[in-house]
């Protein structure tokens, strides 16, 4: 009866043990840090070598504006009734604004206004 007794209590204690390093084990796993190389070497982006957008609407009027956009140097040139200028991001929340001394550009999803000394020149609603 001991010898039932004590071999019982050694197949709990190497069930309890075997337990215990598995949950250890899994431990040790869970926390070392992945090797993510490759994985990383393909989610950083390039800087891309000509970082322009260029688009070019037109209004009800049959008025054309001709944009382009460097998001690098956060300027845009627009071209609007033979006159082309040039405008600075001023950091919007959303949407587009640029502005220089005499111009403004703002714009959001598909509306889009250019002012020339506060007067709207361009519109799109």
């Amino acid at each position: 009866m001991k010898r039932l007794q004590m071999l019982t209590r050694i197949i709990k204690d190497r069930k309890i043990s075997m337990i215990i390093h598995i949950a250890l084990i899994l431990l040790i796993i869970s926390c070392q840090p992945k090797n993510n190389s490759e994985a990383l070497e393909g989610d950083m982006m390039e800087e891309p070598e000509d970082a322009t957008v260029t688009s070019t609407l037109r209004d009800n009027n049959g008025n054309e504006l001709a944009m382009i956009f460097n998001n690098t140097e956060g300027t845009v040139q627009i071209s609007f009734e033979g006159e082309t200028i040039e405008m600075e991001t001023q950091n919007p929340a959303s949407g587009i604004w640029y502005k220089n001394d005499n111009y403004e550009l703002r714009g959001k999803n598909e509306e889009i206004e250019l002012t020339k000394d506060g007067t709207i020149i361009f519109k799109i609603e």
